[in-house]
């Protein structure tokens, strides 16, 4: 599993994240505004993954795996325009590199 596993979440339940945006369009004071939202429990997503897994009855390891560099990858994923022939650099990469 890649680094970003241990990154901490607020998972949220749908049924919330429908409550907020429906008390969202009765504020005015939400107009214009970013409102972050997120549930109570603040955890990592293996630790979602493997809580998911035992609510199912799974078991399940997660491994850790070398990660590619960006810049191999950037360039693995560069391609043309089917009809142009223009080059089309991917999202991650600066255009003139």
């Amino acid at each position: 599993m890649p680094k970003w596993v241990f990154t901490r979440i607020q998972p949220i339940a749908i049924r919330n994240v429908l409550d907020y945006l429906v008390a969202a369009l009765a504020m005015s004071a939400s107009v214009g505004r970013i409102l972050e939202i997120g549930g109570r429990d603040v955890l990592t997503y293996a630790e979602m993954m493997t809580g998911y897994a035992r609510a199912r009855g799974l078991t399940r390891r997660l491994l850790a795996v070398p990660v590619l560099t960006p810049r191999p990858v950037v360039l693995l994923g560069a391609s043309r325009h089917a009809h142009s022939g223009e080059y089309c650099p991917t999202p991650h990469q600066r255009i003139g590199q």
